[in-house]
């Protein structure tokens, strides 16, 4: 009986700058890695990696998709790499039974303030944190403060956004 390979599907963005450091651990670990990225899905394997097209703005296509390619590669193990795959990424575990994020977990993650609420709901260290809206005086709002204060929209993923202000003169300019 031949051994099926070990097998792990990464979903990723095509600009992701982690595929890359994934793909030479996997190679020194002998695991093969399926690539499921959103990418143009009109043209037969533009790169030729046999990648899954996938779109994260559409999950039922995209796990569909996902679920088929999987029926000829089997999958062991499913990783997201950034923001947007993390949810898809847990429903692909889910669905194929294979280890993952529990699907809540995975939506909460996605957003800073709900990650935030939950960790402090369960008594867990976080930092202080209060979502504010766009439409109050900054000046004002920056009375209420202590510095450093640091300023992230809960739009954007990563460090993209987050100002470190130490005054208001500084959080006035960055709000």
């Amino acid at each position: 009986m031949i051994p099926t390979p070990k097998r792990v599907l990464v979903l990723s963005t095509t600009t992701g700058y982690q595929t890359r450091s994934f793909g030479e651990a996997a190679e020194r670990l002998g695991v093969e890695l399926v690539l499921a990225t959103d990418r143009c899905d009109q043209l037969d394997d533009p790169w030729r990696d046999s990648a899954v097209p996938v779109r994260f703005f559409d999950e039922e296509a995209s796990l569909q998709a996902i679920i088929e390619a999987s029926r000829m590669r089997p999958l062991q193990g499913v990783i997201a790499l950034g923001d947007r795959p993390t949810v898809l990424a847990a429903r692909v575990a889910e669905v194929l039974h294979v280890p993952g994020n529990p699907v809540a977990a995975a939506e909460i993650s996605r957003s800073k303030l709900a990650t935030r609420e939950r960790l402090a709901s369960a008594g867990l260290a976080a930092p202080w944190f209060r979502r504010v809206d766009l439409d109050l005086e900054p000046a004002r709002l920056a009375r209420e403060l202590s510095f450093p204060c640091v300023l992230k929209p809960l739009g954007l993923s990563g460090s993209r956004g987050v100002i470190r202000t130490d005054n208001t003169t500084q959080f006035v300019a960055a709000f």
